[in-house]
C-alpha cells in the first residue's frame, strides 16, 4: 500500500523488528529477508567455506587371519591338572614329577605360584589355564587373545 508520508515509495514493515519504513530503506539481506538499516547485516564469512568430507579409511590395511598356534611346553603338555591346559595336556602323562613341573615354573623361586597372564587368566577354556582361569572373564576378545601369543 502507498502511504502519503513517503511518496514514491511503499510502506513496508522489517522483517526482524516489525516496524514500518519506506520500501527505499529496506534492504534485502543474505538469508532473503527485507531488513532495515538497522537489522541488516553482513553474511558471516565461515559460512561460505566449503569442507570436504573426510573419509576415515587408512590408507593401508591388511587381513589378519584368526590363526591360533598353540604352544605346548612341557608343563602344558603334562597329565596334571594343576599345570595342564587344554588342548596340550596328554592324559597318563607323567614323565616329569608334580613337584618338578611346579618348581620348573618357579625357576628357584618359592611359592610365587601360577604365572598368570591376560590369556592364560582368561575365561576361554582353550587358553586358559589351571590356577590362573577366572569364569566369565571375557575382558578381550578371544580372537586378540588367540593371535598374542
Amino acid at each position: 500500500m502507498r502511504g502519503a508520508r513517503w511518496p514514491g515509495d511503499w510502506k513496508a514493515a522489517c522483517h526482524v523488528c516489525g516496524f514500518w519504513f519506506p520500501s527505499s530503506k529496506l534492504k534485502k539481506r543474505w538469508d532473503g529477508v527485507l531488513a532495515c538499516e538497522k537489522d541488516w547485516e553482513t553474511r558471516h564469512p565461515q559460512t561460505l567455506i566449503k569442507v570436504r568430507g573426510e573419509t576415515a579409511v587408512p590408507d593401508y590395511t591388511r587381513h589378519n587371519p584368526d590363526v591360533f598356534a598353540l604352544v605346548c611346553d612341557i608343563v602344558t603338555s603334562s597329565g596334571y591338572a594343576g599345570l595342564a591346559t587344554a588342548g596340550c595336556a596328554k592324559a597318563g602323562n607323567n614323565t616329569f614329577t608334580y613337584e618338578f613341573l611346579l618348581d620348573f615354573g618357579k625357576n628357584g623361586h618359592e611359592n610365587i605360584g601360577p604365572t598368570c597372564t591376560f590369556v592364560t587368566s582368561s575365561g576361554y577354556a582353550n587358553l586358559a589355564t589351571a590356577g590362573c582361569a577366572q569364569a566369565g572373564n571375557d575382558e578381550y576378545p578371544y580372537n586378540t587373545l588367540a593371535n598374542s601369543g
